[in-house]
């Protein structure tokens, strides 16, 4: 049999070993209770993240539409005055009168060209900034 002594200090020593036990059982829920809290902010930045890119999406899509249709309303009108200036210049008119019609029909063509280069800019931007929009998403 063991001596009594012998046997207090192994109760103590187990003693002992269950408080640490319990201790470490404490941090161990600590940590899991702070990552799980981290895990939830992790997903919920994922989601605010994932609706931000949808409606950034959604806001190329407008714009590009914008510059689709801002393409066709401005471009249609350049081109009838463009159209009828020619008209008006083969016609029977005065020399003064062809020159005012070249100037403007020279700056129509210039205007057109202007803004032809910066509508399809916008719109390639668009276009590229959607396209990469996609490529994030998956």
């Amino acid at each position: 049999m063991m001596p009594k002594k012998r046997i207090q200090q192994l109760r103590e020593r187990i003693e002992a070993l269950e408080e640490l036990l319990d201790v470490q059982d404490q941090t161990v829920l600590q940590q899991a209770q702070i990552l799980n809290d981290q895990l939830s902010r992790v997903k919920r930045a994922h989601d605010e993240l994932k609706m931000t890119i949808e409606d950034a999406g959604k806001s190329l899509e407008h714009t590009r539409e914008f510059f689709t249709n801002m393409s066709h309303e401005v471009r249609t009108p350049m081109n009838a005055i463009i159209g009828m200036t020619s008209l008006c210049m083969d016609s029977d008119i005065r020399k003064d009168q062809f020159r005012y019609l070249e100037i403007v029909q020279k700056n129509a063509w210039s205007l057109l060209d202007i803004m032809s280069k910066r509508l399809n800019d916008s719109s390639s931007l668009s276009l590229r900034l959607q396209a990469q929009d996609k490529n994030d998403l998956n």
